[in-house]
């Protein structure tokens, strides 16, 4: 894949504008990445594909080839912006993960403010030490005893969504997370430098961390 993918729709949009290529490679990359007005170059001597790919909707990066049309031409051009997936790749692109995880992951009860008004730039959620599979009394001995499970992180998750509407001041919401969200793996710290008894095996630990994520932002991203 091109090192200049990630800047493909950036550099087109500019193009539009009329910039440029000196001006786009100031805008588009500040790090100065070796090459790029020769992309742009690239890119403008190919407007036509572009124009062409967008007024029926598709992605010029996945067209390897196009059949131009009209009562005067009959135009086949192999298309030069085609950037061909690796199979790693095309088989991570092909999964439908959203279909996978649509009937899995249940919505959690939210509270709500129709009469809300922004008086912020900017709100923050910070937490941390969620220890997804923490054992929290081994033994019958712990001072913390108590549940951690998949219930007890959903009712936690909860109130910690709760929280954040009560307390919403914007439309933008900055999500931190500080770390310590899996409690171990294969039963040791992330480090492997001491055992951690835990409360699920690597694959309920995976699919409850995956579960808690998916329902965080599910949860805020319609506020």
């Amino acid at each position: 894949m091109s090192i200049f993918s990630k800047y493909n729709d950036d550099i087109i949009e500019l193009l539009k504008k009329g910039l440029s290529s000196r001006e786009i490679a100031r805008q588009i990359s500040p790090d100065k990445v070796s090459g790029i007005r020769k992309h742009i170059a690239k890119l403008k001597n190919n407007t036509g594909i572009l124009n062409a790919c967008e007024n029926v909707g598709v992605d010029p990066k996945t067209v390897p080839m196009l059949w131009l049309k009209n009562k005067n031409e009959s135009v086949r051009v192999t298309n030069p912006l085609f950037e061909k997936l690796s199979d790693e790749e095309k088989n991570i692109k092909d999964i439908d993960f959203l279909n996978i995880f649509k009937d899995k992951i249940k919505p959690i009860t939210l509270k709500t403010n129709d009469n809300f008004k922004s008086i912020a730039l900017f709100d923050r959620l910070v937490y941390t030490d969620v220890h997804v599979g923490m054992n929290v009394n081994p033994d019958g001995y712990s001072l913390y005893g108590g549940l951690w499970n998949e219930e007890e992180l959903t009712k936690r998750l909860t109130l910690m969504v709760n929280h954040t509407l009560d307390n919403k001041k914007s439309n933008t919401l900055l999500i931190h997370e500080l770390g310590d969200f899996l409690d171990g793996w294969d039963g040791y710290t992330t480090r492997g430098g001491h055992s951690l008894t835990q409360n699920m095996d690597n694959q309920k630990a995976f699919d409850t961390a995956l579960t808690f994520k998916i329902q965080l932002i599910d949860s805020l991203i319609k506020h």
